[in-house]
């Protein structure tokens, strides 16, 4: 199997996944830097730019086989155009800007794959928080790898942690064609949250000391879904303020304002369901974290591609466009 790389732009920083002589290696993000409230371009460039020279020297990836991906970022960016214009001309590599269904099923394949399911969920919950959007998919876990029942974008994350959600029209819309589809959560679903990237920023922005919290690192399955949410709300409210379960599920005081991510976003979800009697999930239904995500889901599909030699057929037959 070839050398190949993934670059994967998000809103706060440009990520790297290499795949070199049988091995993953994952280097140091890169920050982007704002101007005017927008990912900075001559950021983007440069970082583009360091890590294709690093995969190339330090690990025998081919030019042909650079695999550049942008997401929330770049797509809200009012440059967009030029930024994609400037990266495919300096690297001679085209830059595949996500549209977010297809970056949902991406980050979810990448952050199921560091997992190990509890009890052969028939569905998956899953919630990717980033930086610059929070993505809610319902996974199908009947079919290989998964097929998704529904799928919603919401733009605002952690770049926007004191911003109020305000956008529950989005995750109506959501459960609206969870129910249409005659979708129950019930104890045979399981919610996977990936918080991992944003998370870490939203640590280091509070200067909160632990970035990767024993429980992600262990994939501990062994908070429940209603201690979980108990314990998040009086964290959000300020009450009863525990720092063992905040340094584990990456809360801080300074986030009560509406951090837009797992806790509005599940909450959410849960109280529309129950509304409509589509939720059956038991309180003692664990909660799973991940800190895979969409690079790592890509790098995946590059490894389709060369097993198959097929993969433009994948994408074609895919139910996700390719922007």
């Amino acid at each position: 199997m070839k050398n190949f790389c993934v670059i994967d732009i998000g809103t706060n920083a440009v990520k790297i996944k290499i795949f070199s002589d049988g091995r993953y290696v994952s280097l140091r993000n890169k920050p982007i830097g704002q101007v005017n409230n927008n990912v900075s371009k001559d950021d983007i460039l440069r970082h583009v730019q360091d890590f294709i020279h690093e995969a190339k020297d330090g690990y025998q990836v081919p030019q042909n086989q650079v695999y550049i991906y942008a997401t929330e970022g770049v797509r809200r960016a009012p440059d967009s155009k030029l930024i994609q214009q400037e990266i495919e001309q300096k690297t001679q590599r085209r830059l595949h800007v996500l549209d977010p269904k297809r970056e949902a099923r991406l980050s979810a394949l990448g952050g199921l794959s560091s997992i190990e399911l509890k009890n052969n969920p028939k569905q998956v919950l899953y919630i990717e928080s980033g930086g610059g959007s929070t993505e809610i998919s319902l996974l199908d876990m009947s079919v290989k790898p998964f097929g998704v029942i529904a799928s919603q974008s919401l733009p605002v994350g952690s770049q926007d942690g004191k911003k109020r959600l305000n956008q529950y029209g989005a995750l109506d819309d959501f459960c609206k064609e969870v129910r249409k589809k005659g979708t129950a959560l019930g104890d045979n679903t399981q919610v996977v949250i990936n918080s991992g990237a944003a998370a870490r920023l939203i640590a280091k922005r509070y200067k909160y000391p632990v970035y990767r919290p024993a429980a992600l690192e262990k994939n501990q399955n062994s908070i429940s879904l209603k201690d979980f949410m108990d314990m998040s709300r009086r964290v959000l409210v300020k009450k009863d303020y525990d720092e063992a379960f905040c340094r584990d599920y990456f809360l801080t005081e300074g986030l009560q304002e509406g951090f837009v991510g797992h806790v509005n976003v599940l909450n959410h979800i849960l109280k529309n369901l129950k509304q409509h009697n589509e939720l059956k999930m038991a309180d003692a239904l664990p909660i799973t974290m991940t800190l895979g995500g969409l690079k790592d889901g890509i790098a995946q599909e590059i490894e389709q591609q060369h097993e198959t030699k097929n993969f433009q057929s994948v994408l074609r037959t895919s139910q996700f466009s390719r922007s």
